[in-house]
């Protein structure tokens, strides 16, 4: 990847010409121009030596642990002929997770590009059988007694290679009891689901990144992973049950991010929302996907832009439960890692949601990004313009130190500083605390090239333009930390081979891990294996977690215990109608020891400050105090008649006591105190191929006063029941005075193809306690699965080309001529990080 520049070739110097001439002749140790993180193979020889990253050539290595410790997520592994001895455990687990990226049989006379099983024979002693069939598909001689192998190692590998197997099927919830979830170390984190790799419609052979959100249309709880050849919507509505609704297929890449913005259409008067999808491969590099029907359906829309290959993708200026508008700044969506903008950042204005427009670009590679706004002093001396009220911070991790930025003005970025530190490998992500004074910073290479165990650094922010390292976390292992997000006063993190780690971070200066999840029961090791993504933000306390070769798990941390307490808020929902107050109370329970105290935030949905306000920020107890606090909310009235409207406070930022649970209310406002309607959301849906099954929405809306019951049935129309749907003939329904949460009825479809193309209606009868909506029934469009089978897992790469002089992907000797006769302009050459560019 393309970073800054680190040092510079002085004119004349024949270091510059020895490393120009060995690029043009195509070497891999050197990256010309690499803003993407392309595989890059790692090479193998009997007489190799097991020094270096093993991505030169001319000089491999000589073990396969070696090579798969240093080889990033999808690098291929190539092997010289020659015999490769399977002698421990550690063997057994790497080639049983890598098996898929091995190729076998190159000659290594030829620089591996020449690949023949007969003439050039590789043959593994001692492969795992569960990767005989495999390796044996990617050129090697495959035997598997391992009686050859100590008889330690033997019975570790025994029980390495049941792990890996047991961890790579589903598993139903357990919670965590003596350090074990069925067959997953823990320490106060309950397993409540996991969907393996082999469950997943796509039929992936990895997983990527993951997030979540909260549909507001319906309520539901939803996790967007990354596969490598598609992107999946998960139901949570049940975690304990978690459901595939829909998968969206794209073209088959390492490396899939992604991020969700939600907001109010009023023309359609619902919520809309989009992920945005980023991708390494030009035929996908930035999707965005409408997730609006869910959980009926997710559809890829058409998008046009000069962004070719991008590594990462971040969304600024939105909370990251519901994806919503901050109140201030102005959402976009940032490539990064992009080409062909030479790795900068390049910055889209979502005000078109779905048709994003170019902002504006950065410096440098950008490899991860995190964002913040602030509003306290430091606006006023360290920001771009002091004379503002609020700043925009954009955090820029490239590789080799981590950029601060402020994007206020969209269009007109202007860096703060640039910040580096001892031992960095490779400067990945971070994210901030929720009182916005500090830094975590996770370095994905630090653990392997510096020898150290898992270390995440935290950066004091007093200064935005000269950020101080103010602690660090160390672990007892050496497993590497990749992305981390903080909540309360923890901090939840995926560590790859370690699982879902999470730190307690109330005083920062010195953090520690207060529980985990190992989702790779087979080994601790530095890997690039495990556990990728990490998301906390659900409102339910469900965490989502995703894995490369293990799929997704849904877990929840177990209720910790605190003298302080806990603090929450009492109830989940308040209403109120404009021109009125209401009171938001809050909790503290459980313990009382020292003072404690908590900020309250309101997070609008589609209101704005005009419809209510609060004068409370932040509540505090003195020591021993339990009494309820209360947070006095007022609906400004106003001359508009209005949809009912929408807005959430939150807790954050306790300091003393815990966050509990229930740290997110949500606050309905009416124009007068009317028992309100009741409509679908939709007046035609179309069933769920993926479930056989269809669901329909059912909002109360333009009030809440008074409890409202009602029933639904289905009515034939071109489908009949029970052959092409379920019927309902007499399904209630209850809201509560001051409850306007969605209904979602599911309605089974039998598995038949023949139906497609019938409709069925859903219609409301025996309303008590409001009235009829404009749309009181809704068309129900059956379809049928196709039965075609799933599509075949990716094929393996092709082995390296056959060398050339010029052309294809090497500079050749024309290009060598060229860039000898810049040389008196002070090239400037990419640093090398140890061979590599992890992701």
């Amino acid at each position: 990847m393309s970073s800054a520049p680190k040092f510079r070739i002085k004119p004349n110097s024949w270091l510059a010409i020895i490393l120009l001439v060995i690029a043009a002749s195509g070497n891999p140790v050197i990256d010309s121009i690499a803003w993407a993180d392309a595989a890059k193979p790692r090479y193998l020889a009997v007489d190799g030596t097991d020094t270096g990253n093993c991505a030169n050539m001319f000089r491999p290595c000589q073990s396969i642990a070696y090579a798969a410790q240093h080889a990033r997520k999808g690098d291929p592994i190539f092997a010289a002929e020659g015999t490769y001895h399977v002698r421990s455990a550690e063997d057994t687990y790497f080639l049983m997770t890598l098996a898929k990226d091995m190729r076998g049989s190159f000659q290594r006379n030829s620089h591996f590009r020449n690949q023949n099983l007969k003439q050039f024979p590789s043959t593994i002693l001692g492969a795992p059988v569960e990767t005989r069939e495999i390796l044996r598909a990617r050129g090697f001689h495959v035997v598997s007694d391992q009686k050859a192998m100590p008889q330690d190692q033997q019975i570790k590998s025994r029980r390495t290679r049941s792990l890996v197997v047991a961890a790579q099927k589903s598993h139903i919830g357990n919670p965590c009891i003596n350090g074990m979830a069925d067959i997953f170390p823990c320490d106060g984190i309950d397993l409540l689901s996991h969907i393996a790799l082999e469950d997943f419609a796509s039929a992936p052979t990895s997983g990527t990144d993951i997030w979540g959100f909260v549909d507001l249309n319906t309520g539901r709880e939803y996790a967007v992973m990354g596969l490598n050849n598609s992107t999946s919507f998960i139901d949570l509505s049940q975690p304990d049950a978690p459901r595939e609704i829909a998968h969206v297929d794209r073209s088959v890449s390492n490396w899939r991010d992604m991020k969700v913005h939600q907001f109010f259409d009023t023309d359609d008067n619902r919520w809309r929302v989009y992920a945005y999808i980023s991708t390494e491969d030009p035929a996908s590099s930035l999707s965005i996907i409408d997730l609006s029907d869910l959980p009926n359906s997710a559809s890829l829309l058409p998008l046009t832009t000069n962004i070719t290959s991008s590594h990462n993708v971040f969304v600024s200026g939105v909370d990251y439960t519901f994806g919503l508008k901050s109140d201030l700044a102005t959402p976009q969506v940032l490539m990064l890692g992009s080409a062909p903008a030479n790795g900068e950042f390049v910055a889209f204005s979502l005000n078109t949601p779905d048709m994003p427009s170019l902002n504006a670009t950065g410096e440098g590679y950008t490899h991860d990004a995190a964002s913040m706004i602030i509003r306290d002093a430091r606006k006023d001396t360290q920001c771009a313009d002091g004379n503002l009220d609020y700043c925009e911070i954009l955090f820029d991790f490239n590789e080799d130190t981590f950029l601060i930025w402020d994007i206020t003005d969209p269009a007109a970025p202007v860096k703060l500083s640039t910040t580096a530190y001892p031992n960095a490998g490779y400067v990945h992500s971070g994210w901030t605390s929720e009182d916005k004074q500090f830094l975590f910073v996770h370095d994905e290479l630090d653990e392997r090239n510096f020898s150290l165990n898992t270390t995440v650094r935290v950066f004091d922010l007093s200064d935005l333009r000269a950020p101080g390292l103010h602690a660090e976390w160390v672990s007892d292992v050496n497993s590497i930390d990749h992305n981390g997000f903080s909540r309360g006063s923890r901090y939840y993190m995926s560590n790859y081979t370690r699982g879902f780690t999470i730190l307690n971070i109330e005083n920062p200066a010195q953090p520690f891990d207060t529980a985990f999840f190992d989702t790779v029961p087979a080994t601790d090791n530095g890997g690039f294996t495990g556990t990728w993504g990490a998301y906390p933000y659900l409102p339910s306390g469900t965490l989502l977690a995703s894995n490369i070769g293990e799929g997704f798990f849904a877990l929840k941390a177990q209720s910790e215990q605190s003298a302080a307490g806990q603090i929450n808020f009492t109830a989940s929902q308040v209403s109120l109608v404009e021109g009125t107050s209401a009171n938001l109370n809050i909790s503290r329970t459980a313990g009382s020891a020292g003072s404690a105290s908590i900020d309250v935030e309101l997070i609008h949905a589609n209101t704005d400050a005009s419809d209510l306000t609060t004068t409370t920020s932040r509540v505090n107890w003195a020591d021993g105090e339990t009494s309820e606090k209360t947070v006095v909310l007022s609906a400004l009235q106003d001359s508009e008649l209005e949809n009912q409207q929408l807005l959430f406070v939150r807790l954050l930022n306790p300091q003393n006591a815990l966050l509990g649970q229930s740290n997110i209310a949500r606050v309905n406002i009416a124009d007068t105190a009317d028992s309100g309607q009741l409509e679908f959301l939709n007046t035609t849906v179309t069933s769920n191929q993926e479930l056989d099954s269809v669901f329909v929405t059912l909002m109360r809306k333009q009030g809440f006063t008074g409890a409202v019951d009602v029933s639904l049935r289905t009515v034939d129309g071109t489908a009949s029941a029970p052959g092409d749907y379920t019927p309902i003939s007499n399904q209630p329904l209850h809201w509560d005075s001051g409850d306007t949460t969605s209904r979602v009825v599911e309605i089974q479809i039998p598995a038949e193809s023949s139906r497609s193309g019938k409709t069925f209606n859903l219609e409301m009868f025996n309303l008590i306690g409001a009235t009829q909506g404009i749309n009181s029934q809704v068309s129900v469009a059956v379809t049928g699965a196709d039965g075609s089978p799933p599509p075949p897992p990716p094929p393996p790469p092709p082995p390296p080309p056959a060398k050339k002089s010029g052309g294809g992907g090497n500079p050749g000797w024309i290009t060598l001529l060229v860039l000898v006769l810049l040389l008196p302009f002070r090239l400037q050459v990419k640093k090398i990080h140890a061979g590599q560019t992890p992701s």
